[in-house]
């Protein structure tokens, strides 16, 4: 348990911006950033390498065509082909019993456009996006995480001029739904291209955005700067 103050979430997010600037030693200190808030005994929120390991596949659209239909559902009788595989029906069963089958659709649709500068043209931004992660490494993981940290990072850094007062970052800090505007993410994406990041250097930027914006979350049962333990 700790107290996570509207300071401490500012100091980190400074300590981050030092190591950002662009040289040869970039992708040296991301790692070693990574690591030391990773395991450190001040930084409560560690990235579970347990529930989110690295996967080094990538899925393209030309593998999964034959099996989804053009609004990105499953194909008609894909249980058929998913029965040849113990693998394919134990991770459909997982699928289904999350209820998550509807959100097939983002993710098809992110790896078919896996190149291309677009993003989801309804909702489902945050599983589009991750789908065109599945197929491209240039592309970031984002979710209400990354893009809280984001927020907090541009507009509370010694580097920024804008100064936000601390309601409004209570403000940031509290709110839980980021991504379910297309501006959110396209935010977030030109905020990531203004560094020019290497598929080496994001891979620990998306860790450490994750980190910092499940960090400074406020839940709503957690007063600001009352003691946390999530």
């Amino acid at each position: 348990m700790c107290e996570i103050t509207d300071s401490d979430v500012k100091q980190w997010l400074n300590a981050f911006d030092e190591i950002l600037k662009p040289d040869n030693e970039r992708s040296k200190r991301l790692k070693e950033f990574y690591d030391n808030l990773n395991n450190s005994k001040d930084f409560p929120q560690t990235y579970d390498e347990n529930k989110y390991p690295k996967f080094d596949f990538k899925i393209n659209y030309d593998e999964i065509v034959n099996y989804v239909k053009e609004d990105g559902n499953f194909a008609d009788g894909i249980q058929d082909e998913i029965e040849k595989s113990s693998l394919a029906k134990l991770l459909y069963a997982i699928v289904w019993k999350n209820g998550d089958l509807q959100k097939l659709g983002g993710i098809v649709h992110g790896i078919r456009d896996a190149h291309e500068s677009t993003l989801a043209k309804k909702n489902r931004y945050v599983f589009y996006q991750f789908g065109k992660y599945l197929a491209n490494r240039k592309e970031p993981i984002i979710d209400q995480h990354t893009i809280r940290a984001q927020i907090l990072f541009e507009n509370w850094t010694n580097n920024d001029n804008t100064t936000c007062s601390e309601p409004e970052i209570v403000k940031i800090r509290k709110k839980s739904n980021y991504g379910a505007k297309k501006i959110e993410l396209e935010g977030y994406i030109t905020w990531l291209k203004k560094y020019n990041f290497t598929e080496e250097e994001l891979f620990y930027v998306d860790k450490i955005m994750f980190m910092f914006g499940k960090y400074a979350k406020i839940n709503k049962r957690t007063p600001a700067n009352a003691i946390r333990d999530d």
